[in-house]
């Protein structure tokens, strides 16, 4: 306000000082004009003074910053997408397609519907051939991605997208969360836009979690497992419910919406432990298991072959007698298998993704002047191990931190420009770790993220 004043005040001196030296002028009675003059120098300086008015824009607060937006994912083909899945997810082919093929379909679903109203409101007589949605049950062992796939897939698309967990669901009117808020955490997630919602897909994991327990066989009902599974039968086939248009507590809930389920995508997974057991009992194979010992003690390359290519051979009816109902199946016309990662597979998860576990180290060694690296025998070590302890990826970063928590501690904010190498004794402790110096070098470093750009 101070600086706009000030330039009204240096606008209006600079037009009266420019009047006062503009020449007089004599009239037809050989007089002065200076009252013409005058009149006009004042009119000159009413005029100038409004145009320095509109000229100068009015003082502008500090706007906040902007939140960043992320851009829309275009499918253009499921190839499109899957070549998107594999700069996050390696191996699993086969699931990378169907996934592909499924969202794709879906998308094309969605506007395939849209189309068709616009055709019933020009001709209602026509008829319009309607697109079902199918729904896709993903399984396979701990660390084999089933979780990263619903991360990704969250980050690509740009529709609303929710993973919600199992294990807390039981059965309407009994203590735990009902199936229903699923759809409320979709909605909430859309920025409580209902026709988004209705677009939206949804994550459902730990599903086997819920398959038909002990306490189905005895008088107790099961409420937390068979109870849940027909809960959700309805919600996953298409119907409408109501949900309420303000999220809080009970008592502060608004008037309650309708919402069509029909156009929601949903994906179950779980791990099925034992799955491949009630497999190997159909095709009259040796089990897996504790009742193989050599699939416990040594988990080979041709074992985990073998135990992926029995899942692949996963039915309808091999999944009703792990637990799940019949007419749960029936909701999920997409079976897909997650395969146990090899070794090779493992060293490529360590290095090859956008956020693979060596670059993160790297970068963070990076940040105390340490160029870190990894022989290819310590890749492969920590591989194994992974495989050992039959955690898949999900073993791999509690092996890292295990390896590297000596050098770590050792770390400090000025740590002189130096490189360290991992071996395959540093893995398994044979040898302690060396910094070396590096003299007239500089490690390459990256710009550092603060927390307020983000």
């Amino acid at each position: 306000i101070f600086t706009y004043a000030h330039e009204m005040v240096d606008s209006t001196t600079a037009s009266t000082t420019g009047s006062t030296t503009t020449p007089t002028t004599n009239n037809s009675n050989g007089t002065n004009d200076n009252t013409s003059n005058t009149i006009d120098n004042k009119s000159n300086i009413t005029s100038t003074t409004t145009t320095s008015q509109a000229s100068v824009p009015p003082p502008t607060q500090p706007s906040a910053p902007s939140r960043p937006t992320s851009p829309a994912f275009f499918i253009s083909s499921p190839r499109d997408l899957y070549n998107t899945l594999n700069e996050y997810i390696i191996g699993q082919d086969d699931a990378k397609k169907i996934f592909s093929v499924g969202v794709y379909n879906h998308s094309k679903r969605l506007q395939i519907k849209a189309e068709s109203k616009q055709i019933n409101k020009t001709s209602p007589n026509n008829e319009v051939t309607e697109i079902e949605k199918s729904n896709i049950l993903i399984f396979g062992s701990t660390g084999s991605g089933k979780t990263l796939f619903a991360k990704t897939l969250a980050k690509i698309l740009n529709v609303p997208f929710v993973l919600v967990d199992a294990n807390s669901f039981t059965q309407a009117g009994y203590v735990g969360e009902d199936v229903d808020s699923i759809l409320t955490k979709l909605y909430v997630e859309s920025g409580c836009d209902i026709e988004k919602t209705e677009r939206g897909i949804v994550f459902i994991d730990e599903i086997d979690k819920k398959r038909i327990g002990s306490m189905a066989n005895s008088a107790a009902r099961d409420i937390a497992g068979e109870g849940v599974q027909q809960a959700l039968l309805k919600i996953l086939e298409g119907t409408v419910l109501n949900i309420s248009d303000k999220i809080g507590k009970k008592a502060d809930r608004g008037e309650p919406i309708k919402m069509d389920t029909s156009n929601i995508l949903f994906i179950a997974g779980g791990a099925f432990a034992g799955l491949e057991n009630v497999v190997s009992e159909r095709l009259n194979k040796k089990k897996f298991g504790f009742e193989n010992q050599v699939f416990n003690d040594h988990f080979d390359s041709s074992s985990i072959q073998s135990h992926n290519s029995t899942l692949k051979k996963v039915e309808p009816r091999d999944l009703i007698q792990y637990g799940l109902i019949p007419e749960f199946v029936g909701r999920f016309s997409c079976c897909v298998p997650l395969t146990t990662l090899s070794e090779e597979e493992l060293v490529k998860v360590l290095t090859e993704p956008k956020h693979a576990l060596v670059k993160q180290y790297k970068k963070l060694f990076r940040s105390s002047n340490v160029d870190l690296n990894f022989t290819e025998d310590a890749l492969h070590e920590i591989a194994t191990k992974a495989i050992e302890m039959k955690t898949g990826a999900r073993g791999l970063r509690s092996i890292m931190e295990q390896i590297l928590l000596e050098p770590c501690f050792d770390l400090t904010q000025d740590f002189p420009l130096s490189k360290l190498v991992v071996t395959k004794n540093l893995v398994h402790k044979i040898e302690q770790h060396k910094f070396e110096t590096i003299e007239n070098q500089k490690t390459e470093s990256e710009p550092v993220v603060c927390i307020e750009q983000l």
